[in-house]
């Protein structure tokens, strides 16, 4: 080691969008969840060449829509823009590849009046569906890991019925 102690293994550390600022957001994570979060400047910078292979990353974004393979858009919804996709592919790819890692996708199965499952997504893919591993809702959830074309099809059109 580099003269550092050892990770605790009970705690873990988690990049995050939330603003480095964001007191209330460190504080909460450290007490329910024994987390420390860092914050989006050193997230975003190379995460994935950052991030060891076996270090369990764990994702978790939302989408504006999603296709029955597992694709994900979070910019808009046809002439719509809401937003970029910021580090939404990166972190859902780091988490793919970490050893003990997931990438989730949590959205809610309706959002005024529109399920964010549809056929053809309306905009560019922002993240590819092979780095999507799990998409959950307040119904439950798709576990998509190993799932040939088929089954996330099955699966993901099931979890929005």
């Amino acid at each position: 080691m580099n003269g550092t102690s050892p990770p605790d293994p009970d705690r873990f550390a988690a990049d995050s969008s939330v603003d480095e600022g964001n007191q209330c957001a460190h504080d909460v994570a450290r007490s329910t969840i024994r987390a420390t979060l860092r914050g989006k400047c050193r997230a975003h910078r190379g995460l994935l060449r950052e991030t060891p292979i076996d270090c369990g990353v764990v994702a978790v974004n939302t989408a504006i829509e999603i296709d029955p393979f597992g694709q994900v858009n979070v910019e808009g919804r046809g002439e719509k823009v809401v937003g970029g996709i910021g580090g939404h592919p990166d972190y859902c790819a780091a988490a793919r590849m970490s050893h003990g890692g997931l990438s989730t996708i949590a959205v809610r199965s309706t959002v005024n009046g529109h399920s964010p499952l549809v056929d053809q997504l309306s905009r560019p893919v922002s993240t590819p569906a092979h780095d999507v591993d799990l998409i959950v809702t307040e119904s439950g959830h798709a576990d998509l890991r190993g799932a040939d074309w088929s089954q996330r099809r099955r699966l993901i059109t099931t979890l929005f019925q």
